[in-house]
């Protein structure tokens, strides 16, 4: 009875898999956002069987601002951390590429990709060698990638202890810093060169591990998580006119599923909220109408 129980899971579970695999081959990927359909305000698992698949983990996924690339980090399966690499997929004559390593990839651990919002910077969390050494790093530091005429550059190394970084557009960085830590702060651009770190008010620092800050590109408002009873769950701030910021509070339970959410990201055009969710079963990334903030 077992032998015949596991056959009919397998059986089931191809049949799946080729449904998922015969679907993604019918669509054209094809025109914004992969072709998919625009959320409403519930959120939904973003183009699955292409980018959220069920035979890995996806996560912390990033547009270039004219939409026409999207990187994100995947971990197969069964892998461990050094299996966990940026990925990419990029239109090309009208149709998106099938999702492929970065050209920048090292073979090492690497995670959330962030492309800054006029397009000319990615940042990336990364356990490659740091300069000057031939052994991987024990702690991912960041990383940066500048685009050139051709494409993306050459990696360089932009700081250590510092991971998740968002920008807006008067370049003010904002991301975790493991350095203090581990919570949520901002270096300010002078016209050449970054200031050191400041944490953020308790406002936003006040919950427990807070990571992962996903700034509006004008600056109003940051989405970030934090651990509630070993789940985390997406917050947001609102920053007030004498540059002090709101209290965190939760995104409403359509976001915040209670399986675990983390890593925003606002997509260029302002419409739309990527993020990471457990409640599929597993580490996708899914999407939502970004009105539903208005809700809050």
């Amino acid at each position: 009875m077992l032998k015949i129980f596991m056959l009919v899971f397998v059986i089931i579970s191809m049949g799946i898999c080729e449904s998922y695999n015969a679907q993604v081959d019918r669509e054209k990927l094809q025109g914004p956002y992969l072709g998919q359909k625009p959320p409403g305000m519930t959120p939904e698992i973003f183009a699955p069987g292409f980018i959220s698949k069920s035979d890995s983990q996806e996560f912390a996924g990033t547009f270039s601002p004219d939409g026409k690339e999207f990187f994100f980090t995947r971990r197969p399966a069964f892998e461990n951390a050094q299996g966990q690499r940026i990925w990419y997929t990029k239109e090309e004559n009208g149709v998106w590429t099938e999702p492929a390593l970065a050209p920048f990839s090292y073979d090492c651990f690497e995670l959330e990709p962030y492309i800054s919002p006029d397009g000319q910077r990615l940042y990336y969390g990364t356990s490659r060698p740091l300069p000057g050494q031939i052994n991987l790093n024990n702690m991912p530091a960041t990383w940066v990638v500048s685009k050139t005429e051709t494409g993306w550059g050459t990696p360089e190394f932009f700081a250590p202890l510092m991971m998740f970084t968002g920008e807006t557009l008067n370049r003010e960085l904002y991301f975790t810093d493991l350095s203090i830590g581990g919570f949520i702060a901002v270096k300010k651009w002078n016209g050449t060169e970054y200031g050191s770190s400041e944490k953020m008010y308790e406002n936003i620092n006040y919950i427990e591990s807070p990571a992962h800050p996903c700034i509006s590109p004008d600056g109003s408002y940051l989405l970030y998580d934090g651990e509630n009873r070993d789940i985390r769950e997406l917050y947001i701030s609102f920053k007030k006119a004498d540059d002090t910021w709101t209290k965190g509070s939760k995104l409403g339970k359509d976001v915040n599923s209670g399986y675990g959410e983390m890593c925003a990201n606002i997509s260029p055009d302002g419409k739309y909220l990527f993020f990471e969710s457990r409640r599929a079963g597993s580490m996708d990334i899914f999407w939502v109408s970004i009105k539903i903030i208005d809700e809050l």
